[in-house]
Protein backbone atom coordinates (compact mmCIF):
# COMPACT_ATOMS: atom_id res chain seq x y z
CA UNK A 1 0.00 0.00 0.00
CA UNK A 2 2.74 2.61 0.96
CA UNK A 3 4.51 1.91 -2.74
CA UNK A 4 1.23 2.99 -4.22
CA UNK A 5 0.79 5.87 -2.28
CA UNK A 6 4.54 6.58 -2.72
CA UNK A 7 4.11 6.39 -6.52
CA UNK A 8 1.42 9.23 -6.42
CA UNK A 9 3.12 11.14 -4.54
CA UNK A 10 6.65 10.86 -6.75
CA UNK A 11 3.89 11.60 -9.62
CA UNK A 12 3.51 14.75 -7.86
CA UNK A 13 6.86 15.59 -7.04
CA UNK A 14 7.73 15.14 -10.62
CA UNK A 15 5.13 17.71 -11.72
CA UNK A 16 6.05 20.04 -9.06
CA UNK A 17 10.14 19.81 -10.45
CA UNK A 18 9.07 20.26 -14.04
CA UNK A 19 7.13 23.45 -13.17
CA UNK A 20 9.96 24.74 -11.36
CA UNK A 21 12.44 23.65 -14.31
CA UNK A 22 9.87 25.30 -16.38
CA UNK A 23 9.67 28.49 -14.94
CA UNK A 24 13.34 28.79 -15.08
CA UNK A 25 14.04 27.70 -18.91
CA UNK A 26 11.01 30.31 -19.61
CA UNK A 27 12.57 33.42 -17.24
CA UNK A 28 16.18 33.13 -19.29
CA UNK A 29 15.09 31.67 -22.40
CA UNK A 30 11.32 33.33 -23.47
CA UNK A 31 10.00 36.87 -23.98
CA UNK A 32 6.68 37.98 -22.27
CA UNK A 33 4.93 36.97 -25.20
CA UNK A 34 5.30 33.33 -24.85
CA UNK A 35 4.63 33.48 -21.23
CA UNK A 36 0.88 34.54 -22.11
CA UNK A 37 -1.90 33.23 -24.05
CA UNK A 38 0.44 32.63 -27.14
CA UNK A 39 2.00 29.88 -24.98
CA UNK A 40 -0.98 27.13 -25.37
CA UNK A 41 -2.43 28.99 -28.72
CA UNK A 42 0.49 27.54 -31.15
CA UNK A 43 3.41 25.04 -31.00
CA UNK A 44 6.39 26.86 -29.71
CA UNK A 45 10.04 25.70 -28.86
CA UNK A 46 9.56 26.62 -25.28
CA UNK A 47 6.11 24.21 -25.02
CA UNK A 48 8.48 21.84 -26.60
CA UNK A 49 11.25 22.32 -23.53
CA UNK A 50 8.29 22.45 -21.43
CA UNK A 51 7.01 18.48 -22.45
CA UNK A 52 10.37 17.53 -22.46
CA UNK A 53 11.23 18.67 -19.02
CA UNK A 54 7.96 16.78 -18.06
CA UNK A 55 9.20 13.40 -19.11
CA UNK A 56 12.39 14.10 -18.19
CA UNK A 57 10.91 14.63 -14.53
CA UNK A 58 8.82 11.82 -14.80
CA UNK A 59 11.75 9.53 -15.87
CA UNK A 60 13.44 10.30 -12.73
CA UNK A 61 10.97 9.41 -10.17
CA UNK A 62 9.87 6.60 -12.05
CA UNK A 63 13.61 5.46 -11.88
CA UNK A 64 13.92 6.02 -7.95
CA UNK A 65 10.60 4.38 -7.77
CA UNK A 66 11.09 1.50 -9.42
CA UNK A 67 14.68 0.93 -8.30
CA UNK A 68 13.90 -0.36 -5.07
CA UNK A 69 10.73 -2.25 -6.11
CA UNK A 70 12.30 -4.16 -9.24
CA UNK A 71 11.36 -7.31 -8.21
CA UNK A 72 7.82 -6.80 -7.94
CA UNK A 73 5.21 -8.08 -10.60
CA UNK A 74 4.12 -6.58 -14.00
CA UNK A 75 0.66 -5.84 -12.24
CA UNK A 76 2.09 -3.57 -9.58
CA UNK A 77 4.66 -2.03 -11.86
CA UNK A 78 1.76 -1.11 -14.20
CA UNK A 79 -0.54 0.09 -10.85
CA UNK A 80 2.39 2.17 -9.34
CA UNK A 81 3.23 3.84 -12.91
CA UNK A 82 -0.45 4.55 -13.55
CA UNK A 83 -0.96 6.48 -9.91
CA UNK A 84 2.71 8.19 -10.58
CA UNK A 85 1.05 9.32 -14.19
CA UNK A 86 -2.33 10.50 -12.29
CA UNK A 87 0.01 12.26 -9.35
CA UNK A 88 1.22 14.58 -12.05
CA UNK A 89 -1.90 14.94 -13.51
CA UNK A 90 -3.60 15.57 -10.21
CA UNK A 91 -0.92 19.41 -9.94
CA UNK A 92 -1.07 19.68 -13.76
CA UNK A 93 -4.73 20.09 -13.48
CA UNK A 94 -4.78 22.11 -10.20
CA UNK A 95 -2.16 24.60 -12.17
CA UNK A 96 -4.42 24.17 -15.04
CA UNK A 97 -7.67 24.95 -13.96
CA UNK A 98 -7.31 26.60 -10.60
CA UNK A 99 -7.71 29.70 -12.71
CA UNK A 100 -10.52 29.71 -14.24
CA UNK A 101 -13.90 30.90 -13.79
CA UNK A 102 -17.13 28.64 -12.57
CA UNK A 103 -18.70 29.52 -16.15
CA UNK A 104 -17.29 26.52 -18.27
CA UNK A 105 -19.60 24.10 -19.82
CA UNK A 106 -18.66 20.17 -18.88
CA UNK A 107 -17.67 19.47 -22.60
CA UNK A 108 -15.13 21.92 -22.41
CA UNK A 109 -14.12 21.19 -19.18
CA UNK A 110 -14.37 17.36 -19.60
CA UNK A 111 -12.15 16.95 -22.83
CA UNK A 112 -8.43 18.82 -21.54
CA UNK A 113 -9.35 17.25 -17.86
CA UNK A 114 -9.39 14.09 -19.26
CA UNK A 115 -6.51 14.29 -21.71
CA UNK A 116 -4.09 15.81 -19.29
CA UNK A 117 -4.81 12.74 -17.14
CA UNK A 118 -4.56 10.08 -20.25
CA UNK A 119 -1.26 11.65 -21.48
CA UNK A 120 0.26 11.36 -18.35
CA UNK A 121 -1.00 7.91 -17.15
CA UNK A 122 0.48 6.81 -20.72
CA UNK A 123 3.65 8.55 -20.52
CA UNK A 124 4.41 7.37 -17.18
CA UNK A 125 3.33 3.56 -17.94
CA UNK A 126 6.08 3.35 -20.70
CA UNK A 127 8.36 4.86 -18.84
CA UNK A 128 7.50 2.17 -16.06
CA UNK A 129 7.36 -0.80 -18.65
CA UNK A 130 10.52 0.05 -20.26
CA UNK A 131 12.28 0.49 -16.88
CA UNK A 132 10.54 -2.94 -15.95
CA UNK A 133 11.82 -4.95 -18.76
CA UNK A 134 15.13 -3.52 -19.11
CA UNK A 135 18.21 -5.54 -18.80
CA UNK A 136 20.69 -2.95 -17.94
CA UNK A 137 19.68 1.34 -17.90
CA UNK A 138 22.31 3.04 -19.32
CA UNK A 139 22.50 6.71 -21.90
CA UNK A 140 21.16 5.26 -24.51
CA UNK A 141 18.44 3.35 -22.50
CA UNK A 142 17.45 6.93 -21.02
CA UNK A 143 17.49 8.95 -23.99
CA UNK A 144 15.49 6.69 -25.90
CA UNK A 145 12.76 6.16 -23.29
CA UNK A 146 12.90 9.77 -22.30
CA UNK A 147 12.54 10.45 -26.59
CA UNK A 148 9.50 7.94 -27.33
CA UNK A 149 7.56 9.53 -24.39
CA UNK A 150 8.41 13.21 -25.34
CA UNK A 151 6.98 12.61 -28.86
CA UNK A 152 3.97 11.01 -27.59
CA UNK A 153 3.49 14.10 -25.84
CA UNK A 154 4.43 16.62 -28.13
CA UNK A 155 2.01 15.24 -30.46
CA UNK A 156 -0.65 15.32 -28.04
CA UNK A 157 0.07 18.81 -27.43
CA UNK A 158 -0.02 19.76 -30.93
CA UNK A 159 -3.14 17.97 -31.50
CA UNK A 160 -5.02 19.68 -28.48
CA UNK A 161 -3.27 23.13 -29.43
CA UNK A 162 -4.50 22.81 -33.25
CA UNK A 163 -7.94 21.73 -32.04
CA UNK A 164 -8.02 18.39 -33.79
CA UNK A 165 -8.79 16.86 -30.43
Amino acid sequence: MWGLIRSFFFGMLAALGALFSQMLVSLFFAGPQDLDGLFFSQMTPLLAVASLLEEIFVFIFSYENFREIKTVSRKEITYNSVLLGLGFSFVELFFTFSGLSGEMDNLSFALPFLGIILIHIATASIIGYSLAKARTINLAFIARTISAVFLIHLIYNSLVIYNVL
